[in-house]
């Protein structure tokens, strides 16, 4: 699905990403794991052509992402859920499914695609008329990820999903991703702080530290290797 090798970049004079290379398979989870500053949101930047400096190769089914812009990469079927979930905060729930699904124009698959989203997430529908700014933050990251879905993406790059949710709401979310996941076969990049509950739902992982890749693997091993993650994820 996904294949970056050599990816470098960052933003103006400052090097961020340092000579990446991973995979994410057709259907797969991969976590993106490490440090405040050590690069993860810059990589999901890179790859859904928001960095104006890039350089190596990402490619999704054989198409180059890195010599296209946002628009281009999200036709591609690349949908980026950015941290602090971006809604439009004046437009309703509904309003905003429908700029998620900008690309389908007066398709009927619109309807189709905001009846999935509100099937997969049951409060959306009951404030669909409601203002994206009125929600909850748990909430609104529910409106992100189907604004995402509205795409019908191949890849989804998430930036944070439990960014600021409680408990309970933090696991309602990864359990909705984990059934989006199993049922539509979307790809997932997932960069997130609570190691635990990424490498749950991830098949595979890396850890990053300085923009450079420090450790890569099975998701079920990192997670039962205490000295890894003492070593690399600090729990």
């Amino acid at each position: 699905m996904l294949s970056v090798e050599n990816l470098a970049g960052g933003y103006g004079p400052v090097q961020v990403l340092r000579d990446l290379a991973f995979d994410v398979p057709e259907g797969g989870v991969v976590a993106v794991l490490g440090p405040n500053g050590s690069g993860k949101t810059t990589t999901l930047r890179a790859l859904s052509g928001m960095l104006n400096r890039t350089s190596g190769v990402a490619r999704l089914g054989g198409e180059d992402l890195l010599r296209r812009d946002p628009a281009a990469i999200a036709r591609l079927g690349v949908a980026h859920v950015p941290e602090g979930r971006g809604t439009l905060t004046e437009l309703t729930v509904e309003e905003n499914l429908r700029v998620g699904g900008y690309v389908l124009g007066r398709s009927p698959a619109v309807e189709e695609r905001i009846e999935m989203c509100f099937e997969y997430f049951p409060v959306l529908r009951e404030r669909s008329r409601q203002k994206a700014g009125h929600l909850s933050g748990g909430e609104q990251q529910m409106l992100a990820i189907s604004r995402a879905l509205m795409l019908d993406p191949k890849l989804m790059l998430l930036d944070e999903p439990s960014l600021g949710l409680a408990p309970n709401l933090t696991r309602s979310v990864f359990e909705a991703l984990a059934t989006i996941n199993h049922e539509r076969q979307v790809a997932m990049l997932i960069v997130e702080q609570n190691a635990a509950l990424a490498l749950e739902l991830a098949t595979k992982a890396f850890v990053l530290e300085s923009g450079r890749i420090v450790l890569e693997g099975e998701a079920d091993d990192i997670k039962n290797d205490e000295a890894l993650r003492r070593a690399y994820l600090g729990y």
